[in-house]
């Protein structure tokens, strides 16, 4: 099946409602665009140089911890909270009290996500 071709679902009546029926996605596709054979061919060698990191890092639990507090700081960002990763990583004695809503904010997100802070070292 050309992926041009492919439809996601439809909507469909209920009794008293509506709802989308998704379509299978369990077909063969097939692309004309060779930047998506590009991008395809290019992702072994991308989980290649992630699998190496994981073996040749010092400590691949504080690599993941880190994109952890990156990923909350930018997902605070989006949301308006204003905390750089020192912030978040400081105890809450050491925040400035202008600043304190948002390391509470931030520090409440990363408690919800079970981040373990005795594994970070201070």
């Amino acid at each position: 099946m050309d992926i041009r071709d492919f439809e996601m679902g439809a909507n469909r009546k209920g009794f008293q409602y509506s709802y989308f029926l998704p379509e299978k996605i369990s077909l063969c596709f097939v692309w004309t665009n060779e930047a998506i054979n590009e991008l395809l061919e290019s992702v072994p060698l991308k989980l290649g140089e992630l699998n190496s990191v994981s073996k040749f890092g010092p400590d691949t639990d504080h690599l993941i911890i880190t994109h952890i507090i990156k990923e909350s700081i930018t997902s605070g960002g989006i949301e308006g909270t204003k905390t750089n990763i020192e912030e978040a990583l400081a105890d809450e004695k050491d925040i400035n009290p202008e600043r304190h809503d948002d390391w509470k904010e931030e520090n409440n997100y990363l408690s919800r996500i079970n981040l373990q802070w005795e594994t970070w070292p201070k």
